[in-house]
């Protein structure tokens, strides 16, 4: 970086690196993909309410890698 200040993009970053985020449901929606695409948290935890089985999970891990 050749500038002595962070930028917009830099700020978001540092922030989203920080962060690992829930969500409600048992798949990823439009919006949480947006959320994960702009804010591009640290990383995403998922809860009991956000697995319905085995497969379900393995699919929801796929979704949200990609």
């Amino acid at each position: 970086m050749s500038s002595k200040y962070l930028t917009r993009e830099d700020l978001r970053r540092a922030a989203g690196h920080r962060i690992i985020c829930g969500f409600a449901g048992t798949s990823v929606d439009a919006e949480l993909k947006e959320v994960l695409r702009v804010v591009r948290t640290l990383g995403v935890i998922l809860f009991d309410r956000n697995i319905e089985s085995p497969a379900g999970a393995a699919e929801l891990i796929r979704e949200l890698k990609s």
